[in-house]
């Protein structure tokens, strides 16, 4: 049930990974308690350049990393269309996790919702802590299930 506009929206950076479904359904549910909006961010790390994997480089090896990201999306939307709660799904592309959750946060009334514990989920420890640390009245945490 994606949705064009919304006043506030809880922002939900999300990567395809063993915990992400069931994580991605709290913060779906934690949106529907705060009457928000679930606003979905993807993010695609564009790769430097350099040699990719299995001999693909360049173009090629950036446009097959953007079909994954592209899949997340698709699996996001897959997921919320289950919930009822309005969404939006959006892959942004950027230079780590953290500055394009970071810019994606910054642009509109957002607040981040944020796994924890980070097991399982696609980012690392330390992309979590430093978005808590970056913008700490701007985070709700999303408790594992």
């Amino acid at each position: 049930m994606p949705t064009a506009t919304s006043t506030a929206e809880l922002a939900f950076a999300y990567k395809s990974a063993k915990r992400s479904g069931p994580l991605l359904q709290q913060a779906a549910a934690m949106a529907r308690s705060l009457s928000m909006e679930l606003a979905v961010v993807v993010p695609f790390v564009v790769p430097a350049d350099g040699p990719g994997c299995c001999g693909i480089r360049g173009q090629r090896w950036i446009d097959m990393l953007h079909e994954v990201a592209e899949e997340d999306a698709d699996r996001a939307r897959d997921l919320l269309d289950r919930t009822g709660v309005p969404y939006s799904v959006t892959v942004v592309p950027g230079n780590s996790v953290p500055e394009i959750v970071e810019s994606f946060t910054s642009d509109g009334d957002r607040q981040l919702a944020l796994p924890q514990p980070a097991s399982g989920t696609g980012f690392s420890r330390s992309d979590l802590r430093r978005l808590r640390r970056d913008a700490p009245d701007a985070v709700r945490v999303v408790p594992a299930g």
